[in-house]
């Protein structure tokens, strides 16, 4: 079983991956528009019960956004999200090999479809715009 923390990082890079496949290249910095926006996606998501330490968690939606500060850091092959400065959005930073009409799974074992799945729920919510 994956620890809390390698749950989290793999549920954040596959909404990053998700996310690219829907054409976003990035994603406001608000903590409470994220929180909202996941929120919404977890509750719907077939997969969720697939990663029980968030689930478990007293409040997902803040522990997925510790994951989206973090990411940066993931190492250069993962998709991740990365923001220059206190002021910006959080942009979507994927591998220089990957594309978007990739067919094998990239993250954790789900396919990518999963993953636009998540991606698109995520997307549903009013506060985001396609960028």
């Amino acid at each position: 079983m994956a620890t809390r923390d390698q749950q989290v990082g793999e549920v954040i890079e596959g909404l990053a991956l998700g996310l690219a496949m829907l054409g976003f290249s990035e994603v406001p910095r608000s903590k409470l528009d994220f929180e909202f926006a996941i929120s919404h996606a977890w509750r719907r998501w077939d997969h969720a019960d697939a990663y029980p330490s968030i689930g478990r968690a007293p409040k997902p939606d803040n522990l997925l956004w510790i994951g989206l500060t973090k990411s940066a850091g993931r190492r250069p092959a993962s998709f991740r999200f990365d923001r220059g400065d206190p002021f910006s959005d959080y942009r979507i930073v994927t591998p220089s090999w990957w594309s978007a009409d990739e067919a094998e799974p990239v993250v954790g074992d789900r396919p990518n479809e999963s993953w636009r799945a998540l991606a698109s729920l995520f997307a549903e919510w009013d506060g985001w715009k396609r960028k």
